[in-house]
């Protein structure tokens, strides 16, 4: 077994301080618009590490190992968001300890200096958004890009395709470093209730967020983290072309929606995933944001002592 070097800062203390250092708005090197059109991910398929990111709610039933077995962009590799997670936990998907990731994106042969692809089997930026948020997490040193349209759109556009069993990449040592910046946990949460240092954007459908539809997930609550705006991912992702809105119209969504986008913004949805999709939304307009990793399966739980707001 390789080695595993770690060089991170444990996020369980957090430092104001750190927190509030933390830059909203991108520079315009650093900021580079991640989402590439299929064309050019083809162009460029040789020099990049493709990962296959899906992930489905359970209701929907889907099997994502069969799903890539039966076809994947070539060379792709599948990272399993409920595999490579925190199993310490009984929330889902939730960061992996540095060693995990380590472990896992070695075994697949990905160096923390490759350049990525990552996709996913659908046209809504779901996983693939929260793929490539875990990625800067843990210090990513290369371009981390996002197929846009996933999968679906690349077979739309005659892209090629490979199935069958993929076959154990050669393992390669990962050294991560963990960015405290972009992750927000339960305590974090509940102290920005009373100081409302940052926004907070829940990416969950509205009937969810007022509390007139009950959760996916049985024994949460129903409502959302007081003072939190709502901006369902769906209304800043066009479903049929895995477009987002264009850059002025994603701004005015935020604003519309009572955001107040010149101060630090945290992003939440039901479990962490969605709330992903938002803050790539926001990365493309130049800002960046911290994911609540627990979001509302942390928060809604009845014994979690985090107060929950409902439309009366």
């Amino acid at each position: 077994m390789l080695p595993i070097i770690r060089r991170f800062t444990s996020r369980t203390s957090l430092l104001p301080a750190t927190r509030s250092i933390f830059q909203r708005m991108a520079s315009s090197s650093s900021r580079l618009n991640p989402i590439v059109t299929g064309e050019w991910a083809s162009a460029h398929l040789p020099r990049l590490r493709v990962i296959d990111g899906s992930w489905h709610m359970p209701v929907e039933k889907r099997d994502i190992y069969a799903d890539f077995k039966k076809e994947r962009i070539p060379g792709a590799v599948l990272f399993d968001i409920d595999v490579v997670a925190d199993k310490t936990t009984s929330l889902p998907h939730m960061l992996p300890t540095p060693e995990i990731f380590e472990r896992s994106v070695g075994s697949m042969g990905i160096k923390e200096t490759d350049d990525l692809l990552i996709y996913d089997q659908s046209t809504k930026y779901v996983a693939s958004a929260r793929v490539w948020w875990t990625f800067r997490v843990f210090g990513h040193k290369g371009r981390i890009y996002i197929l846009e349209g996933g999968l679906p759109i690349w077979k739309n556009k005659n892209m090629p395709l490979e199935s069958g069993e993929r076959s154990a990449p050669s393992p390669v040592r990962y050294i991560s470093e963990f960015n405290p910046s972009l992750v927000r946990s339960f305590s974090d949460m509940k102290d920005n209730i009373s100081s409302k240092q940052a926004e907070v954007v829940d990416a969950r459908a509205s009937d969810r967020f007022h509390g007139t539809a009950p959760e996916p997930r049985p024994g949460l609550r129903s409502g959302h983290i007081p003072n939190s705006k709502n901006v369902p991912f769906t209304s800043i992702v066009d479903l049929q072309t895995g477009k987002f809105l264009p850059e002025k119209e994603l701004v005015q969504r935020f604003e519309q929606a009572g955001v107040d986008l010149s101060r630090d913004i945290v992003t939440t949805c039901g479990s962490g995933v969605t709330a992903s999709t938002v803050s790539l939304a926001l990365w493309t307009t130049g800002l960046d944001s911290a994911v609540y990793d627990g979001s509302f399966s942390e928060w809604g739980m009845p014994d979690s002592g985090g107060e929950v707001a409902s439309k009366k």
